[in-house]
């Protein structure tokens, strides 16, 4: 995933760019769910057919064969489940949203990038905020857009075995996101691509601040504006 293919174009290619990475992320995982399944129905498959030949059928491989294959259709329930909430915030231009519900579904759907970058990347929730002063009306989608690009750029400076940690946040009476990249390699920091998520954010109704802790980390707070203040 090349950051620069997902914001150096006008906001409905951005938008396109980041639902289509988003989109062939989940079919990847889901035609592995796919591939897995199938082998297994394949043993099951030389289990029955050998027993054309008296061969009698393992009664505790056959019951690890089913477990191992309601996993997987439980991960492909989850997966599907996931794309599905994601799809739907498109429907509206503008809706009353949670923040912290539509942050762990993009979160969770953004995992598959960092574990191709062997970087792991979690969300804490601050328990601590009242669900209310989570709640906004805005558009969704374009939140989720800003979020996934910053993420997206955290990977690109990240080293392998490394973390990104996204956390809720309500600051200046808005609620928002603190995402913080750690052992970042600085030398790959692009500030044109740094304006550019400056710009986006600017353009989607959010406010993004980039900041430094230390030499090797990085922190993106992003915080969404109420539409209708």
């Amino acid at each position: 995933m090349d950051i620069n293919n997902l914001i150096n174009k006008d906001h409905a290619g951005n938008r396109l760019a980041f639902f289509g990475a988003v989109t062939a992320s989940v079919t990847h995982e889901l035609n592995n769910v796919m591939s897995i399944i199938n082998e297994l129905i394949g043993v099951i498959d030389d289990m029955v057919y050998a027993t054309n030949d008296n061969v009698v059928i393992d009664p505790v491989r056959l019951k690890r064969l089913h477990e191992r294959l309601s996993v997987q259709e439980n991960r492909g329930e989850s997966i599907i489940k996931r794309m599905n909430k994601f799809a739907h915030t498109t429907d509206d231009e503008l809706c009353e949203f949670v923040v912290t519900d539509i942050l762990i579904n993009l979160v969770e759907l953004s995992k598959r990038f960092a574990d191709l970058k062997k970087v792991e990347l979690s969300i804490i929730v601050d328990e601590i905020i009242p669900d209310d002063k989570m709640k906004v009306v805005s558009n969704p989608f374009d939140f989720q857009l800003i979020v996934f690009l910053s993420i997206a750029y955290l990977l690109e400076l990240s080293s392998e075995g490394s973390e990104i940690s996204v956390l809720t946040i309500f600051e200046n009476d808005l609620p928002g996101v603190l995402i913080k990249g750690s052992e970042i390699n600085i030398e790959k920091i692009d500030p044109k691509i740094e304006e550019s998520l400056l710009k986006i954010s600017e353009s989607l109704n959010s406010v993004l601040s980039i900041d430094t802790k230390n030499a090797n980390e990085l922190i993106f707070r992003i915080y969404i504006k109420n539409i209708n203040n």
